[in-house]
């Protein structure tokens, strides 16, 4: 057909689609057969009753219609148009960040049975424009997640900027929940800034829906949402739920069990295969039975066992997996024993959460002890677990561990636990949030939850012990992960320390993780649970609990010097000083001694901190600690360059390399040679400073430490641009923050960033050259990490050279631009960067 001149475009979709239809020569009902969708459906579009259809739907209209490219794409706009009408636009607040929102969910492996009538109606509530809030509220096992994922793809067609799914299922605390949103959300951690309004600037201007999975638990959260919505306008929030928010202007939606027939009448086939219940139970038999098949045999029991267990999914799901080994008769038979033994529940449960519980007693009750013990033990993990993790937590017998593994696959093949696994090819194991549930009754019930807590505590303890030792050299990238993927536990285990009187054992665990916390970007949270678990220890009363106290200190002294927090890890560090001295460790008195060090030099007070470090070094040398001599002997040579003194610098960093050659430390040997190096580039000995810094680049990658590795690059790049090489020099540095990324190291990641910028300078790329140093500076007041006096010179010159070059307008946007940049988008930009450098040669 022909196209729709331009000066005839019609942007409201149903006057649009009447068009094309009368045009093409077709009624609503041809064009519905054509599309194969409902004559409703195209009324409603036409008449703009619906207003906003899913985009599916758009192409097979299209289609339908025969449209050519340009009318296609025209009722594609019109539809897309339709979505946010009268909607004003709000200016971008200042600091907002504007990048694309992540897609957060994987599609289930298996489709959605039945819900179409439920897609349709929440499709339909939230393009009314006054629901922003829309809860699918039904009991455990109704089906309340798998329907929110399914919406997913569903509700693309009503928000322009997509659909961001956050489950909610490892958040233990409705005060983590905007953490959890936030995170999600790819906003990062501000010092000093609400979640609340860090999440209100990532979602200024965006037209969004969120969908908040498994909420009932964190209902004191509801409030958050509701503010959250209330200040950006153009987000929508789809919930599930036991129990409403009690919110204003929440629409509330029950979800309904699956369709089951009536057994009074029990329909033929054809028929009784179509209800969803009937059509969920046949599915996941034949996934564990191949053979399995409806059948007039077998049509009756079938139906029976879909309204025994009043069309819920779960319930199904777990009946059918034991047809494995029951035939439909006797699961039936199980089912109504269970049920008749089990209906007089406590009657302020709902009745289907009655139900639902009698299907997980029944499913329960299959179990052997062994299995039943292993199942409610299981309960204490969050967030999945391996299986030495089992092993540990869940046997009575060291001897015994080897048979968790037959327990373990034994109750994965009854559908109780799920197995994955992941990137690494290492299997994780995880109950359903509502199966963990029932197992946390079960565990309290057989008076085990205190035991199994504790040790589950103790095996996170033991984990995060082994793992420090990890996090240099060769495999630090693997440990980090690890401890990323056991976070939640981490979480769990402080939790439980935290509320259960064992202060002693959480400080343990937090002071261990106190690197990890530093280098991932949650030094604020960790500084949060050592000053909770500091704030609640008795006074100690021996040696052991004022050790355990010192090193929390410690802990909590060096993530407030991460934050540049200097008053209160002076404060924490002088108390741990206090305890050390007490008890006669040196080596904690040392180490405290040093940090107050680093700290005073970080103040500007080199006098104070040659001070601090002299004394350290005195007690290092008194108990002959080489490696350490020869740590605070580099700290006193990095005082000296900052003073410029760098032929004293380059003494110490000597008198540094020889003792620790003595011991034979490989990482600290190249760290030493690293920092010799930057010592005598700074003196202006640029060949010797190549050759040192190379030499320390080698040490490291025999060692894989790429942490330093990024580190000793980003030095050697600076070198190699100020002599004029600025292809090697961008090599390096490209090198350097690939790396960086690799193992997360934030605050190098904005030293790196830095010097990229001062390379795009002399390259002439000023803007990008703007915008590295924008993303630099917004990371840096996140970590709270500012630039050294050196470093901030030489950022103040260089952004004054680009300003001047691009102008006051090109700058500011550049700026911006800069500053909601992803690490995704740097490597998109280094790559362009790269043919600047070829035409700069």
């Amino acid at each position: 057909m022909a196209a729709l001149q331009t000066t005839e475009r019609v942007t409201e979709l149903g006057t649009l689609l009447r068009r094309f239809r009368r045009t093409a020569g077709l009624t609503q009902q041809e064009l519905a057969e054509r599309a194969q969708i409902s004559v409703r459906a195209v009324g409603d579009l036409e008449r703009g009753v619906r207003r906003i259809p899913h985009k599916d739907t758009v192409t097979l209209l299209a289609e339908a219609l025969g449209l050519n490219m340009e009318d296609s794409v025209l009722l594609h706009e019109a539809a897309r148009a339709s979505r946010w009408p009268e909607r004003a636009v709000h200016p971008t607040p200042p600091g907002a960040q504007s990048a694309p929102l992540p897609t957060t969910i994987h599609g289930p492996l298996t489709p959605l049975i039945g819900r179409q009538q439920e897609r349709e109606e929440i499709v339909r509530l939230l393009e009314q424009p006054d629901v922003r809030l829309l809860t699918l509220i039904g009991p455990a096992g109704i089906g309340k997640t798998r329907l929110a994922q399914q919406m997913v793809d569903d509700l693309q067609g009503i928000c322009a900027d997509g659909v961001v799914f956050i489950s909610l299922v490892p958040v233990s605390d409705s005060a983590f929940v905007l953490s959890a949103i936030a995170q999600a959300l790819d906003v990062r951690e501000e010092a000093g800034k609400p979640r609340i309004e860090q999440i209100q600037e990532r979602l200024a201007n965006k037209q969004v829906l969120l969908i908040l999975d498994n909420f009932e638990h964190v209902a004191d959260a509801a409030p958050d949402i509701a503010a959250a919505l209330s200040d950006c306008q153009g987000v929508k929030a789809l919930v599930t739920s036991r129990a409403p928010l009690h919110v204003r202007g929440e629409r509330e939606f029950a979800v309904p069990p699956l369709d089951t027939p009536d057994l009074s009448q029990l329909p033929a086939l054809p028929d009784l295969a179509r209800y969803a219940a009937v059509a969920l139970f046949v599915q996941r038999a034949q996934a564990v039975r191949a053979s399995f098949a409806l059948t007039p045999e077998i049509a009756r029991t079938v139906a029976a066992i879909t309204v025994r267990l009043d069309g819920l999914p779960l319930a199904l799901e777990l009946a059918a997996a034991r047809c494995k080994a029951l035939s439909p008769q006797a699961l039936l038979t199980r089912l109504e024993a269970s049920l008749a033994l089990l209906t007089h529940g406590a009657l302020d449960l709902p009745p289907r959460q009655q139900t639902m519980r009698n299907a997980l007693d029944w499913s329960h009750d299959l179990l052997d002890e062994m299995e039943q013990r292993l199942f409610r033990r299981l309960a204490v993990f969050v967030g999945g677990w391996t299986l030495e993790a089992s092993e540990s937590v869940c046997a009575d017998d060291p001897e015994a561990t080897p048979n968790i593994l037959d327990l373990l696959t034994a109750l994965i093949d009854k559908s109780l636990v799920a197995a994955e696994v992941n990137a690494e090819g290492e299997t994780r194991f995880h109950l359903l949030q509502l199966i963990r549930e029932y197992a946390l009754e079960r565990l309290t019930a057989a008076n085990e939850r205190q035991l199994a807590s504790q040790r589950h505590a103790e095996c996170y303890l033991a984990f995060a012990e082994a793992a420090q030792s990890k996090l240099f050299g060769r495999d630090q990238a693997v440990w980090f992960a690890r401890l990323a993927l056991e976070h939640d536990n981490l979480r769990a285990a402080l939790a439980w320390a935290q509320h259960s009187g064992e202060i002693e054992l959480g400080l343990r665990l937090a002071a261990k993780l106190w690197w990890f916390w530093q280098v991932r970007g949650f030094s604020q949270e960790g500084r949060a649970w050592l000053h909770n678990l500091l704030a609640l220890q008795p006074e100690p009363q021996n040696e052991q609990q004022m050790a355990v106290r010192a090193e929390a200190l410690r802990a909590a002294g060096n993530l407030a010097w991460d934050q540049s927090d200097y008053e209160t890890g002076e404060k924490l560090l002088e108390e741990a000083l206090s305890l050390y001295q007490h008890i006669g460790d040196t080596f904690g008195e040392a180490h405290s001694l040093n940090t107050l060090g680093l700290i005073a030099d970080e103040r500007g007070q080199r006098e104070i901190a040659i001070k601090l470090f002299e004394e350290a070094l005195a007690l290092f040398e008194k108990r002959s600690e080489i490696l350490y001599e020869a740590m605070v002997y580099g700290n006193l040579a990095t005082v000296c360059t900052r003073k410029q003194e760098y032929e004293k610098a380059i003494e110490l960093y000597e008198k540094s390399l020889e003792l620790v050659r003595q011991v034979g430390d490989k990482r600290l040997i190249a760290s030493t040679l690293g920092n010799l190096g930057y010592a005598r580039h700074k003196s202006g000995d640029l060949a010797r400073a190549a050759q040192l810094m190379g030499a320390s680049l080698e040490l490291f990658e025999e060692l894989g430490d790429r942490d330093d590795m990024a580190y000793m690059l980003n030095n050697l790049g600076d070198l190699q641009r100020e002599q004029g090489h600025l292809k090697v020099a961008f090599q390096l540095l490209r090198r350097s923050f690939a790396f960086a990324r690799e193992t997360g190291v934030q605050r190098e990641m904005c030293n790196i960033l830095d010097s990229i910028a001062e390379l795009a300078n002399d390259l002439g790329a000023h803007r990008q050259a703007i915008r590295f140093f924008a993303l630099s500076s917004k990371e840096r007041a996140r970590l709270q990490a500012p630039r050294h006096d050196e470093g901030q010179r030489s950022y103040a010159a260089q952004v004054t050279l680009a300003q001047a070059k691009l102008g006051e307008a090109a700058f500011l946007a550049a700026e911006e631009s800069g500053r909601v940049m992803t690490w995704e988008e740097v490597e998109a930009v280094l790559a362009g960067l790269e043919d600047a450098v070829v035409e700069h040669q």
